[in-house]
C-alpha cells in the first residue's frame, strides 16, 4: 500500500470524500493506525479513517471499505489525540486510556503522530528532504518504506527502509544515517531505477 499525502480519498461508493491530510502513526508499535482526511465538496474540517477500513491505494487515490454515508458519521478529528504531551502527564480517571489500561473508544484508537505533507527528513549531519509518501504493508500495516523527497527542483525521490527512521518527534522524521547515504539510496520501485 502506498500512502501519500494529498492523495484523493474514495469511498466504496466510487465517490470521492476528500484528500490525505495526514497519516497517523501508532506512537507504540510505529505502524500506520489510519490516515486524517481533509473533508472536500464545501464540507468544512477532517476525520481519522482506521487503517483496516483502507481497501487499497495507489499514488493518486486511497479506496476505502466504507460507504459515503459511514464516513459521514465518523466523529471530526481531535486535534488532542495527536499532541505530544509531557511524559509525566496522565488522563483524569474515567477518560483517555482509562483505567488498569482499557483501550481508548471510539476514533481515538486512532491517535498517535501525525506525519503531514513535507515533514522533513533529518539525518544524523542535517536536514535530507521531506517526506513524500510511505509504503505500508498492506496485512500488518507496519511501514515498510519511507519515500523521500530530496531535491525539490528536480523531483528526485529516494526510498528508504523504515529501520533507518530513529524517531518521530517535533513533525520530522529522524534518520540513523548520513545526507550522503541518504542521497546513495535507489529511486522507489514505483519510479523504477
Amino acid at each position: 500500500m502506498d500512502l501519500r499525502i494529498g492523495a484523493a480519498v474514495q469511498a466504496r461508493d466510487g465517490k470521492e470524500v476528500g484528500l490525505v491530510r495526514h497519516i497517523i502513526v501508532d506512537n507504540a508499535t510505529s505502524e500506520v493506525a489510519g490516515i486524517e482526511v481533509l473533508r472536500t465538496g464545501g464540507q468544512p474540517g477532517s476525520y481519522v479513517v482506521p487503517i483496516d477500513l483502507i481497501e487499497d491505494s495507489t499514488l493518486d487515490t486511497v479506496y476505502l471499505r466504507a460507504s459515503i454515508k459511514e464516513l459521514q458519521e465518523m466523529p471530526a478529528t481531535v486535534e488532542a489525540y495527536y499532541r505530544d504531551l509531557p511524559p509525566e502527564w496522565h488522563p483524569a480517571p474515567g477518560f483517555g486510556a482509562g483505567e488498569e489500561g482499557t483501550p481508548l473508544s471510539g476514533s481515538a484508537k486512532t491517535s498517535g503522530t501525525r506525519i503531514a505533507e513535507n515533514a522533513d527528513v533529518v539525518c544524523n549531519d542535517g536536514k535530507a528532504g521531506t517526506v513524500s509518501r510511505l509504503l505500508v504493508d498492506d496485512y500488518t500495516g507496519g511501514i515498510t518504506s519511507v519515500v523521500v523527497l530530496i531535491d525539490r527542483y528536480s523531483g528526485k525521490e529516494v526510498e528508504i527502509p523504515f529501520d533507518w527512521v530513529s524517531s518521530i518527534e517535533d513533525g520530522r522524521l529522524r534518520l540513523e544515517c548520513s545526507v550522503e547515504a541518504l542521497r546513495s539510496m535507489p529511486k522507489p520501485e514505483s519510479e523504477g531505477t
